[in-house]
């Protein structure tokens, strides 16, 4: 990958390697951020789907509904029944009640689901933020290990070559 490395101090290969643990730290931790981002819209899309889907199934249940009571009407009626009879509007009624039910039911049941995808969009969220935070302080670490640097006057020696407070090399 680097080729003949022979030219190189054992220094210099490890400022080399040291350099190249920051660049993968960082690298790591965009990645991860961008692909909790990705999940993140997902689990939202997914979401706003199950919401349409629940209404698109509700709105079959209630039309389905309307046409189980023009057929009861249609028997009623052949039946020799009147349609204001009290057996018929009660029938009427009941195909009614249940129908909503059902269509409440399909709608209440998205929204459950939804609001789980949007938790888990959040979850996704926090997860790519977090990770983009240890990344960074991973990083930050890996390079105060590798420049050796010490507070003002607390370290042995100079970093790049500059002295420290008590004139050290």
């Amino acid at each position: 990958m680097f080729g003949d490395l022979s030219g190189y101090t054992p220094e210099q290969i490890q400022e080399i390697g040291g350099r190249l643990q920051i660049v993968g730290t960082l690298t790591n931790g965009i990645s991860a951020f961008s692909e909790g981002v990705f999940r993140s819209r997902q689990a939202g899309a997914d979401a706003r789907a199950e919401l349409a889907s629940a209404e698109s199934q509700a709105a079959k249940i209630r039309r389905a509904t309307t046409a189980a009571v023009s057929d009861t009407r249609v028997a009623v009626v052949g039946a020799g029944a009147s349609l204001t009879s009290a057996s018929a509007l009660e029938i009427e009624r009941d195909i009614n009640q249940r129908g909503e039910s059902d269509a409440l039911t399909a709608i209440l049941t998205g929204q459950a689901k939804a609001a789980n995808q949007r938790r888990l969009a959040k979850q996704y969220q926090l997860a790519a933020v977090n990770s983009a935070t240890g990344s960074l302080l991973r990083g930050a670490t890996a390079f105060t290990r590798w420049r050796g640097t010490k507070p003002p006057g607390g370290g042995a020696g100079a970093v790049d070559g500059v002295p420290n407070a008590r004139g050290d090399y």
